[in-house]
């Protein structure tokens, strides 16, 4: 239980800012150009979030439309190791709504890993976002974990 706990305080220490798609490099959306990024890529006036040198997304968000509430719904979140190193996952980090399995072990330049949610929408209601943080065992150059955000949204309604 220890161990749970002093991750999961790392991870709160640790955690980027959220990010959003935009063309083909995901950027920062704080306001006013402040960024707590530990380690940034600046790219005119936007913050490219380290890891995604690393890893691409097949798609980073999922839209499932409508669920009625208490119904449960299974998605998978591929990628591509697009560095020159090996990638590990070391942690997915989401809700308790959400089951989570992930591709073990290294992940070779060019091969594919999968990130599998089972999300159960029984304690929801109403448009949902749900956050979906892939901390790697990968480190930046400031020695933090790099961090890719995937999302899962769309509605709960009642049954």
């Amino acid at each position: 239980m220890a161990k749970h706990i002093s991750i999961f305080a790392f991870i709160l220490l640790s955690i980027r800012p959220a990010v959003a798609r935009s063309g083909t490099a995901t950027f920062c959306t704080l306001p006013e150009k402040v960024c707590s990024c530990t380690s940034t890529l600046f790219k005119g006036d936007s913050v490219i979030n380290p890891a995604d040198t690393m890893m691409l997304w097949d798609v980073d968000t999922i839209d499932y439309g409508s669920l009625k509430v208490g119904e449960t719904l299974s998605v998978q979140y591929g990628f591509l190791n697009i560095s020159k190193e090996n990638l590990e996952i070391e942690l997915v980090s989401a809700c308790n709504c959400m089951q989570i399995e992930w591709t073990p072990g290294a992940i070779l330049p060019g091969q594919r890993g999968v990130v599998e949610i089972w999300y159960d929408s029984k304690e929801d209601f109403g448009p949902q976002q749900k956050n979906i943080d892939v901390i790697l065992k990968n480190i930046d150059a400031k020695g933090y974990p790099l961090v890719r955000r995937a999302i899962l949204k769309g509605i709960i309604e009642k049954p």
